[in-house]
C-alpha cells in the first residue's frame, strides 16, 4: 500500500512540474500588446501629407496586428502634450509625422526612456528616438521627366510652401528631370509660405500663372489640394504632391507618393523585437517607400517607357539625381563630371537652385 501512495506522489509531483513548466512557456509566449500613438498636423484627411501617413500607419498596423491611437490637428504647442497623453493611455510607440513636433520629441523621448519615438523627415538621434525619412527627390525627378516629355511650351509653374532644403531638393530634382527630357524648358516657383492653407495656396498659384500666362503644366510640393483646383480652372495639367488623390484624375499627369506603410512595418516591426537601431534613416527608391503614382492614360508610351527605364537604373544603383556635372541658376559649376552630391549637402545644406529655375 506504501509503495503504491509513493507512486501516486511522484505521479502527482510529476504531472505539477509539468503544468507549471508549460504554463511558463505560455506566459513567455505571450505577446506583448503594442499600441502606436499617432500625432498628425492636421486631421487625418485633410491634405495628402496627413493622408498618405494614414494609409501607410494602417496597413502596416494591420499587417503586424498593431493598435492605432490618433490626435489630430496638433500643434508645435500642443505636441508634447498630446504625447503625454497617449503614453498615459498606454501607447509604447510614438510616431510624430511632422518635422515641427521633432524639439517636443526630443524632450518626450528623454523624458520616457520605456517609449520607442518615431519621427518623421527627422534629424535629432536619441537611444528611443529614430527620424526617418524618404528619398523623395528621386520620384520627383521622375515627375520631371514626365512633365518636360509632356510640355508643349516649355514653361511649368512649381508651388512649394517654403525655402528650406526640403523644398529646395525638390524643385532641383524636378527641374533636372524635365531638363533631361526639355533642355531649354524653365520650372517658375512660387513659394505661398504655408504648408496647408488652402486659401493661401490657391492665392500663390493664381500669382504665378498670372506672371507667367505661358505654363502649361503645374507642378507642387505642399500639402493641400488647392493648386490643383486652381490647374483644373485653368485647363493645364498638373503633377501632384505626397499622393495621388482619384478627385483629380481628370488633372493629374502623375504624382510622386509616399508608401510610408514599406518603412512603418519595417520600423514597427523592428521596434516590437526591440532591434530598432537609433540612427538617422534614408530610404531610397528602390525600398519602394517613394515613387510615381500610375501615369495618366493620355501619356505617351515612350514617356512610359522612359520613365520606367530611368526608375530601373535609379533603383539599380546606376544612374543619380545630383551626379554631376550639375550647374546653378547663375551657371556656376556646383557638382563637377563624375561627383555626386552627399546626403548631408542634399538634405541639410542645400540652399541653391540648378539651372533652369526661375523663381517669381
Amino acid at each position: 500500500m506504501r509503495v503504491l501512495v509513493g507512486i501516486g506522489t511522484i505521479f502527482f509531483i510529476v504531472f505539477i512540474l509539468i503544468a507549471g513548466l508549460g504554463s511558463t512557456q505560455r506566459a513567455i509566449e505571450t505577446p506583448r500588446t503594442y499600441r502606436v500613438g499617432v500625432l498628425m498636423i492636421g486631421d487625418a484627411t485633410d491634405s495628402s501629407w496627413n493622408a498618405a501617413h494614414q494609409q501607410g500607419l494602417a496597413k502596416a498596423a494591420d499587417t503586424l496586428g498593431l493598435m492605432l491611437q490618433y490626435k489630430e490637428n496638433v500643434t508645435p504647442e500642443t505636441c508634447r502634450a498630446a504625447a503625454d497623453m497617449l503614453i498615459a493611455d498606454g501607447c509604447n510607440i510614438i510616431v510624430s509625422t511632422s518635422i515641427a513636433f521633432e524639439p517636443e520629441m526630443v524632450e518626450a523621448a528623454e523624458a520616457h526612456h520605456d517609449v520607442m519615438f518615431l519621427q518623421a523627415t527627422g534629424t535629432q538621434v536619441r537611444p528611443n528616438l529614430v527620424p526617418y525619412m524618404g528619398r523623395m527627390y528621386q520620384a520627383r525627378y521622375l515627375a520631371g521627366l514626365v512633365a518636360g516629355r509632356t510640355t508643349r511650351t516649355g514653361a511649368i509653374g512649381y508651388v512649394a510652401a517654403t525655402e528650406i532644403p526640403e523644398t529646395i531638393r525638390g524643385i532641383d530634382a524636378f527641374t533636372l528631370g524635365v531638363r533631361r527630357a526639355a533642355p531649354t524648358a524653365t520650372v517658375y516657383v512660387r513659394y505661398s509660405g504655408t504648408w496647408s492653407d488652402d486659401e493661401a495656396t490657391k492665392a500663390a498659384t493664381e500669382t504665378l500663372l498670372a506672371n507667367v500666362p505661358a505654363i502649361d503644366i503645374l507642378a507642387m510640393h505642399i500639402d493641400t489640394y488647392g493648386p490643383l483646383d486652381v490647374a483644373r480652372a485653368h485647363g493645364i495639367r498638373a503633377i501632384g504632391c505626397n499622393a495621388a488623390s482619384a478627385a483629380y484624375s481628370d488633372v493629374l499627369l502623375t504624382a510622386p507618393i509616399w508608401h510610408w506603410d514599406t518603412i512603418y512595418e519595417k520600423y514597427l516591426n523592428d521596434a516590437m523585437k526591440g532591434r530598432l537601431t537609433a540612427r538617422r534613416g534614408l530610404a531610397g527608391i528602390e525600398t519602394g517607400i517613394v515613387g510615381l503614382a500610375p501615369l495618366a492614360p493620355d501619356v505617351t508610351p515612350e514617356t512610359t517607357r522612359a520613365v520606367r527605364q530611368m526608375t530601373q537604373l535609379l533603383e539599380d544603383g546606376e544612374a543619380d539625381v545630383f551626379y554631376g556635372p550639375v550647374t546653378d541658376a547663375g551657371g556656376a559649376l556646383r557638382v563637377p563630371e563624375g561627383e555626386n552630391l552627399s546626403d548631408t549637402e542634399l538634405f541639410d545644406r542645400l540652399d541653391w537652385y540648378v539651372e533652369g529655375v526661375v523663381l517669381r
